[in-house]
This record gives structure tokens, sequence and C-alpha cells, in this order.
């Protein structure tokens, strides 16, 4: 016999309480185990999809619940087709003497006898704000009814934190996120309710410290409450919440918190009140759960303050674009006392820096540690210049031993003894190595060699300068900068590279330059990516090419200087490796008028020297009363053991030559319609290499094929 059942339930909310209270009519009896239909007439819980007032929740038009029994696994939808504070739902369950309901429906919800306890729920921590409510199924709840009297008494599972908005950048917010400040769980990819004590089982999965709210459709509006909906994995979170405002890439427009201890348990609301978007605190910073928060110049300096008065441990978050154009700074930092903390640029820019120092180490940090990190930043119209001959500096660091991540450079000039774009020295001492990753050196670049112009070491790098001692490493770094090298006639730099001008038990790779125009400077030792690179270095997957058709790598010693110019290293000492590198669409030049020393890949090679992988497709060009010419495809002077392994030229230089030495075996004239043929060859290489299970050359199908008839790209792995 097919039963049916009329479920009455009746639910309050309380102004920042949620509570319910239900009272039912049954019709029928239990009957079996096969599902009948049924039909449960239910007043609102405490939690469903729509709040009026502030204070009542309604249904509405489509909700769903589960309905389950203690045949564990068992899970049964019941829906509704009306809305309002009263409504019946239809669907098909067993006749039963206990049900147990969960509201939304959630399709792998269970319920578990012996513990009591039901399984399988989630709340999801990516959520969508609605005006002066919340979503549809996100305010969860429970309950229970015997057949004797067939009563919902529901029960709430999560907890609702209310806010609302106002202020000018209001616009402006895409989404809106919501921490524990001692990072506590707020939603689960799936959990257990305990219904014995009401509140969060043992057994969680996939939690989320962080609720994000994206913006209603028109965007948030003024004076309107919106709601984060929490599973409080905890009653009280002793060190406060953290609430923030985010635009459209998810950079921070305006934070709120407070360290104080909150106490948020299921059913009630926590009303945290209105957030003002206006950017910026008087002061120019907040401090955040101890980093501090910079909304510009004014913040930016009280900060560099602090940490040159001894608190180089302050750890840093930009907020928004910071212009510190006449602003006068003083590097952060220095080689006794580093920056130690980490520097969080949030993909903002600071634009106008200015510096003109005597210290060692120049930049807008003077030294950072070992362990100290900066990330995530742009700096514009920069300039540094070092006044000491003995001078490192660099746009961001004079000296660098910690992790550069994520930061670009879009015009600057710099000056000094060793410089680079961005850093002058990464790495100190035999300990202390540095990182550089994942940057970009754009616009007018200059680099002043004038300070400090007898000394004989002279060094200048677009990205860095001197890259030093173990665990140096620079990787995934393009420079694509209109180069002006200002200096004397003679002598001005020792060694100069368009990405780093000198490295030492240093490594190199995935790094690219692209001329933009043509590139003059005077210095005795000249690469496209390494001036000069010495003792168990390594230079990896890197390339140099023209923007468009040809430029010149172009080094104007005066006569009587003997110097070398190599497409990517100049003199390469010691033990060295170059793999899978390719220069094309450039032609190397010399001024000298006595020695010019020229190759397509490395000028000068030397003790022990590996040339793997590696392709010319470029031009050279010498003066033709030098006393000597050593002009090769790929290597020009070798001197002791040295090795080539398939490694491949095309050239329209006449005469040019595989390389000074001879090794005709190991290193072939290329016909331009073979490329792909070679670039089998020299992949069957890398792959005996580490670098063959990272990169691979391709194809080009982009570009100026002529000039780069192969790119380097990282290894598609098939599955």
């Amino acid at each position: 016999m097919k039963t049916s059942r009329l479920f009455h339930g009746v639910a309050l909310l309380a102004i920042g309480v949620l509570a319910s209270c239900s009272q039912d009519e049954v019709v029928g009896g239990k009957e079996g185990r096969l599902s009948v239909p049924l039909v449960f007439t239910a007043g609102t819980p405490s939690t469903r999809t729509q709040l009026v007032n502030g204070t009542q929740v309604y249904w509405t038009k489509g909700d769903a619940i589960s309905v389950m029994d203690e045949d564990m696994g068992k899970n049964y939808r019941f829906s509704t087709g009306g809305s309002g504070m009263l409504v019946t739902f239809e669907g098909e369950a067993p006749a039963v003497e206990t049900y147990y309901a969960v509201y939304p429906y959630t399709e792998k919800a269970f319920y578990i006898p012996y513990y009591q306890t039901l399984s399988a729920l989630a709340l999801s921590a990516d959520q969508q704000a609605v005006d002066g409510t919340f979503a549809t199924g996100l305010n969860m709840s429970w309950a229970t009814a015997k057949s004797s009297d067939m009563v919902f008494q529901f029960h709430n599972i999560t907890a609702l934190v209310k806010f609302s908005l106002s202020g000018k950048l209001l616009p402006g917010i895409e989404t809106i996120t919501l921490t524990g400040n001692r990072g506590e769980a707020l939603a689960y990819g799936e959990f257990e309710w305990s219904l014995k004590d009401d509140a969060l089982g043992a057994r969680t999965a996939s939690p989320s410290s962080t609720i994000t709210l994206h913006a209603p459709e028109g965007g948030f509006k003024t004076d309107v409450n919106y709601y984060f909906t929490i599973v409080p994995g905890v009653d009280v979170f002793q060190k406060g919440l953290v609430v923030t405002c985010n635009d459209k890439d998810g950079h921070a427009l305006m934070t709120k918190s407070s360290d104080k201890a909150i106490e948020v348990k299921s059913g009630k609301i926590l009303n945290i009140g209105s957030i003002e978007v206006n950017g910026e605190p008087e002061d120019g910073y907040e401090v955040v759960d101890g980093t501090w928060w910079v909304y510009n110049a004014k913040g930016l300096k009280a900060w560099a303050e602090q940490a040159n008065e001894g608190k180089t441990y302050l750890d840093v978050r930009l907020v928004n674009d910071i212009d510190l154009t006449g602003v006068e700074w003083e590097p952060v930092g220095n080689i006794d006392n580093p920056y130690l903390g980490t520097f969080d640029g949030n993909g903002k820019t600071i634009t106008g820096l200015k510096l003109n120092s005597s210290v060692h180490y120049v930049g807008f940090f003077g030294a950072l540690a070992k362990g100290s990190e900066v990330k995530g930043l742009t700096f514009k119209n920069a300039e540094a210049m070092a006044t000491d001959d003995a001078s490192y500096c660099g746009i961001l660091a004079g000296s660098c031993c910690g992790s550069v991540t994520g930061v670009n450079l879009d015009g600057a000039k710099v000056g000094g003894y060793a410089i680079g774009g961005l850093i002058g020295s990464l790495g100190y001492g035999s300990t202390n190595g540095g990182t550089l990753e994942d940057a970009r050196i754009t616009g007018k670049l200059e680099l002043d060699g004038r300070v400090g112009q007898e000394k004989s070491d002279k060094t200048a790098g677009g990205a860095v300068g001197s890259a030093v001692y173990y665990s140096t490493r620079i990787r995934n770094v393009t420079v694509e900068a209109d180069f002006t090298f200002t200096g004397a006639s003679e002598h001005t730099f020792e060694r100069v590279g368009l990405l780093v001008g000198y490295m030492h038990l240093s490594d190199v790779e995935n790094c690219h330059v692209v001329l933009v125009n043509d590139v003059q400077v005077n210095t005795c030792n000249l690469g496209g990516i390494v001036g000069e690179m010495e003792q168990v270095c390594g230079i990896t997957a890197s390339s140099i090419s023209a923007k468009q058709n040809w430029a010149d790598l172009a080094s104007l010693f005066a006569d009587e200087v003997y110097h070398t110019v190599g497409g990517v290293v100049g003199k390469c000492r010691y033990n060295n490796t170059v793999s899978g590198c390719y220069v094309a669409g450039v032609r190397l030049v010399s001024n000298s008028g006595r020695y010019n020393t020229m190759a397509g890949i490395v000028a000068d090679l030397d003790e022990m020297g590996t040339v793997n992988s590696c392709y010319f497709n470029g031009m050279i060009s010498k003066k033709e009363n030098s006393l000597e010419n050593r002009l090769g495809a790929i290597v020009s002077k070798k001197t002791n053991p040295a090795t080539f392994i398939e490694c491949y030229w095309y050239s329209p230089t006449a005469g040019l030559k595989d390389t000074y030495d001879g090794n005709e075996a190991e290193i072939s004239e290329a016909s331009p319609e073979y490329w792909v043929n070679y670039a089998e060859n020299m992949n069957n290489e890398l792959a005996k290499l580490n670098v063959g299970k990272a990169y691979e050359y391709v194809e080009n199908t982009l570009g100026n094929k002529e000039n780069v008839p192969l790119v380097i790209r990282k290894k598609v792995v098939e599955e």
C-alpha cells in the first residue's frame, strides 16, 4: 500500500541568530522498504535560499532537500515547486521510523547510524554574491523526523558573515575574500556533521581557508548587505578575520582586518559592518597580520625608513601602483644588514624611482639576503646611479642573494662599476647564491660605464651585471630593450652581455634576447647572452634574435685592443657548457683593426668547454685591415680540449669556416631547406642531457622563418 505523508514545519530567523522550530501532522504509516510517493509540507527552516528583511528565510521555487534513513548510503531527492514560508516538497522514499534531511540536496550525502553522522556534505569556497541575501544552496541545515509525529526540527550547519560596502573604488571590485588570520578552514570539499554534537565531524577533505565571493551582475552596490557562508571548524577565530576587496586582476583594493578573537558559531550571523573602499589610509599603509599593506609613496617611504632603522624583516604587499617621482630614496638594506623579508609587488608598478648614491650596493634594495623574496613587481622609468667607483648597481638591487620572481623593468638608466638592468650582483660569497626568474626587460635601457672608468674589470648586463657562486640561477628572462651604452671611447667595459655581463659558478636557462635595433658598445668581451663565463657555468635553451630582419651586435673598441664577440658568449673559460642555444638574424660586428675573435656561438672557448646542439643563422662582419681575424660559425678560438656536438650553421658571410681550428666532423654547414632534419639530430643529443627532459627544438612557424628556422621551447610530454 502506498502511503502519503504530510509534514508541517515552522522555523524563525532571529536577528543575528538562526534558529528553528516546527510541528507536523502525519497521515498514513510505515510500509516496508519500497520507495513510495511522499509529500512534505515544510515551513521555512532556518537555512534557505532567500533572506527577507534580514530576519526571515524563505523557500525558493526549485529548492531541493536530501531525505535519508538509517539504511546507510540511501539518499532521496525531494523538491518544491513553490516559494514562500510554507511550501510542499515532493519525492519518493521508503516508509520508515526515522528520517534525516539535509538542505540543500547533496547527491553523495548519506547517514552513518553508528556515529550519528551525516557524511559527504560539501560547502564551496567559491560563492556568488546576491544583493541582500545569499545564493541558492549555500546556507546548509539538517533535520530529523520520527514516524510517530513526523516533525522536522531543522538545525543550522553554516554560519553567516554579514557586511556592506561603500567608497569610491566600489565599482572596481570583482571579488571579496574572507580569511582567518590563522588560516582556519572555512569551507570543505567534503565534510561530516555530527548530529549528536551538532558540530563538524572528524573526517573532512579539501579544506579551504579562504572564501571568495564573486560580484553579482551589475556589481556590488553601496549600503547593501552581503553574506559569506562558512562552516565554522572552530567556535573562536583567535586572531580574527580578514576581508579583502579585489579588482578584476585579483589585486587588493582594500582590506579590513581584526586581530581580536571573534566567535562564529553555526546558526549565527556575524556582522562586521561597513567596509569603505577608498584605497588609501592616512599614513599610506596598514599592517595586516604583520605585513605592511602599502598604498602610496608615503606608505612605501615609511616602510623603507623602518627597514633602514634595523627592521629589515618587515614584509610588504603593494595595494596600488606607486609613483616615486620626486621622492628621495635610499637603498633598503646593505651588505652587512640586508633585507630579509618578502616584498610582494602584487602585480603593481613603481614609477619614477631615482637614486644617486655613494654606497657600495645601489638599487631600490641595497642588498637582499639569502631567504628574502621579491615578486610580482614592475619598475618603470627608473634611474639608479652609483657614484662610488667600486659600486654594484641595479634598479631592483645592488646585491641579491634571495629569490626574485616576476620582476619586470620598463625603461631605465643604470650607472656604476658592475651594473645590471635589474641586479648589480646576483649571488655573493661562497654560500649565498641568488635566483632571478620570470622577468622581462623592455623600453629604453641605458647602461652608463663612466663611473670607475679606470678599472679594468667593469661589467654590464641587460638584466644582471654579474652572477656569481653556487646556486645562482637565471631562468625564463626575456630582454627586448632599446640599448644605449654610455662611456669613454676606450675601455668602457671589460665585459658586456645583453643578459648577464659575467658569470661564475652559475647557470642560465630558457632566456632570450631580442634585438629591437642595432647595439653598439665599447667592450673587450661581448656576448649576445653573456659577456664572459668562467668555471663550471651553463647556458641552456637560450637565444638571441632580431625583432625585424637583421640587427647588429657591435663592439667599437679602439684598434689596438684585443677583444672577442660571440653570438651567445664572448669568452668562455674553465669547463663551461652551452647547450640548445641559437643565434638568428644577428650580424656580429667588430671595429678592431688589430685582433678580431668572433663566432656565432662562442668566440673564445677555453679549458674543457662544451658546445652542444647549437646553431648560428647570422652574419659576421670584420674590419679588413685587422692584423689577425679569427672567425668561426660556431667557435672561433679554441684552446685545450673542447667538445662540439651536433652544431650547425648557415651564413651568407663569404668564407666563413666552421671553427677556427677545424673540427669539420663535429660542426656542419646547414642547408636551409633541411633545418627540420638538423633539429631531429640536435634533439637526439639534447635527450641525452638533463636539458633534453625539458626543452626541444621545433620548426618555427611564427615570426621571421628565414632568420629563425628553429625555436627552442618547453618539451611537450605526451601522456
